[in-house]
């Protein structure tokens, strides 16, 4: 049973790798986002990312509200709008 899991983990090694690389590539995105970018396009990036979840966070709320809450969560609490 420990040898198919590790022919499992062997052969998707390299597409792992590639997922967890893009995480990082993403997670530097809303960083800079955040850090330089307007309301706009951190809602933007997650209404690409999560267009399931921002449409209800966004359905009884307005949007920037939810920006508003994630800039408050990563410590930037002033809009660079």
């Amino acid at each position: 049973m420990a040898g198919h899991r590790d022919r499992v983990t062997d052969a998707n090694q390299q597409a792992i790798r590639a997922f967890f690389a893009g995480l990082d590539e993403e997670a530097h995105d809303l960083a800079e986002r955040l850090a330089h970018g307007d309301d706009e396009s951190v809602w933007a990036w997650f209404e690409r990312r999560y267009p399931k979840a921002t449409k209800r966070a966004a359905k009884d709320r307005h949007w920037r509200e939810f920006v508003r809450a994630i800039r408050e969560f990563y410590g930037d609490e002033s809009p660079l709008q």
